[in-house]
């Protein structure tokens, strides 16, 4: 597991940058880069929406399940091990680590599981889910604000 992973337990103090290590930051409060840079690809996106369906740790395969069913347009039942297999890969060696220095899941590779953290709920900010013909919320605010500047 990474340094990323590691909390201050309750009533530690912040952060002062004198005795901690300048990742710290990270695990509290991912950096907009950092959310952004997890957001940049499908297939961590398709990730976190997978985790959050849980509160708890889930098994890689679980997750590489649905993200599969997702990536391919079919029911979990009906992803083809091929398929599962190259999704599993790509998390378990790129993604999840990659989303666990962001500090957004815990992710233990030895036992196979990943956690969501509460850093999880700051990406669905970032995450302007747009269903068939609405308009975003960005889009809309932003009309708003011209027709109350008219």
């Amino acid at each position: 597991m990474s340094s990323a992973s590691q909390h201050r337990g309750p009533g530690e103090p912040a952060d002062t940058g004198e005795s901690e290590p300048s990742d710290e930051l990270s695990v509290d409060a991912p950096t907009e880069d950092e959310l952004f840079d997890v957001l940049s690809n499908r297939r961590r996106r398709y990730a976190v929406h997978a985790l959050e369906a849980t509160d708890s740790a889930a098994e890689i395969g679980d997750v590489a399940e649905q993200v599969a069913a997702w990536e391919y347009g079919v029911d979990v039942e009906q992803v083809s091990y091929e398929e599962r297999k190259r999704v599993y890969t790509a998390l378990q060696q790129s993604h999840l680590p990659m989303m666990d220095d962001a500090g957004v899941v815990d992710f233990d590779k030895n036992r196979g599981t990943v956690e969501p953290t509460d850093a999880l709920d700051d990406v669905e900010v970032y995450m302007d889910v747009v269903q068939g013909n609405e308009i975003p919320w960005s889009v809309y605010y932003l009309g708003l604000s011209g027709v109350a500047a008219a």
